[in-house]
């Protein structure tokens, strides 16, 4: 289907109410169904943001086997050998495999929604990196879509059609050129700016290659801080709307997440009280004693959100709170990015996010 698509009310479904109620900030957003647009707000100076939309897939098929990290395709799906590997120039992952549809059996749980980076592949097999979770969990019969990652040029344009102030020097320097930094769990990765030609460009540099951007990808939940030097404009994101529940892998400390879907999605029905997310005591919201999540503005943190326990909440049940408002509507926006601070010594939290519109 083409992205450009004739936006009817019978092509949009139930798809065309979500942008109703997207914020402001989103300005005109047109959606058809499976696939869309979503403009994300680029502001002079920090910006803290994330992609809602998921590159189309490439593939979507049946497991018919699970041995250790390798998983078999049903029937024959001709892969070329390692076509969802690593790209040989930058080291980069490219492709996630992420579960469709999970053919759970009775009493089990649901994985629709979990997902892991493709480490090689063959003609009908994918291999997956089990860091983020055990591959066991998938099982015969489900279903799995193999994804292209989001990459940079996705987000900022491929080549001399860049959205970016280019860097004239090679210093990524963000008082001269914007420059791109991802998020993982709180730490910064290497600068990626823009070269024009004199600085050894064109192309994207990340401190190490020069490249045009194809291959310099975004894992979910890894939101980007882009220091934006001159000119307000927008991010436009191509892809497709995720219609399953997503799932966040939280690790002990602070975690950098995104808002994968393009509506508001409401903390009470986000799923994240069932991945074992700790209640707030004393209202204190305190990481020492809490589980809290920390919106992010610019390069600020705003006030923080905890889950209030039944003895200090005024409902007298678990309910989300800002430090102002207790409410279980309060939203994750999308295109924000957040830190989600797990309580140390807690373990780790698999969040299955649910969908926060009826597809």
């Amino acid at each position: 289907m083409s992205i450009v698509a004739k936006i009817t009310a019978s092509s949009l479904g139930a798809l065309a109410i979500l942008f109703a109620t997207a914020p402001a900030h989103a300005q005109t957003n047109v959606l058809s169904d499976p696939v869309g647009f979503f403009k994300v707000p680029l502001a002079v100076g920090p910006n803290f943001l994330a992609a809602p939309l998921f590159r189309v897939q490439a593939y979507r098929g049946l497991v018919g086997g699970v041995a250790g990290s390798t998983v078999t395709f049903s029937g024959t799906p001709g892969f070329t050998n390692n076509q969802f590997g690593p790209d040989g120039t930058t080291g980069n992952n490219q492709f996630m495999a992420i579960v469709r549809n999970d053919a759970v059996p009775a009493g089990g749980t649901n994985i629709t929604g979990d997902w892991w980076i493709i480490t090689a592949n063959t003609s009908n097999t994918v291999t997956l990196d089990p860091s983020q979770g055990p591959v066991s969990l998938i099982g015969v019969g489900d279903q799995i879509e193999i994804r292209h990652l989001t990459t940079i040029a996705d987000l900022f344009g491929l080549g001399a059609a860049t959205i970016l102030n280019q860097d004239a020097t090679g210093d990524q320097n963000k008082l001269t050129a914007d420059v791109i930094r991802k998020v993982n769990g709180s730490a910064l990765s290497t600068a990626i700016s823009y070269l024009t030609a004199p600085a050894g460009g064109p192309g994207y540099y990340d401190g190490n290659t020069i490249t045009d951007g194809s291959a310099l990808t975004i894992e979910p939940d890894e939101p980007l801080l882009v220091y934006r030097l001159s000119g307000a404009t927008n991010v436009v994101v191509l892809g497709q709307v995720q219609t399953t529940p997503l799932t966040h892998y939280l690790g002990s400390g602070p975690n950098a997440v995104s808002s994968v879907f393009p509506a508001n999605s409401p903390l009470g029905t986000s799923g994240l009280t069932n991945a074992g997310w700790l209640q707030d005591a004393t209202g204190d919201q305190n990481t020492l004693t809490t589980d809290l999540i920390r919106p992010v503005v610019g390069s600020s943190l705003s006030a923080p959100i905890s889950l209030l326990g039944p003895g200090v909440s005024t409902s007298g049940l678990p309910t989300w709170y800002d430090g102002t408002t207790e409410d279980n509507n309060l939203p994750l926006v999308p295109a924000a990015g957040y830190l989600f601070y797990v309580k140390t010594g807690t373990g780790g939290r698999v969040w299955r996010q649910t969908v926060p519109f009826t597809p």
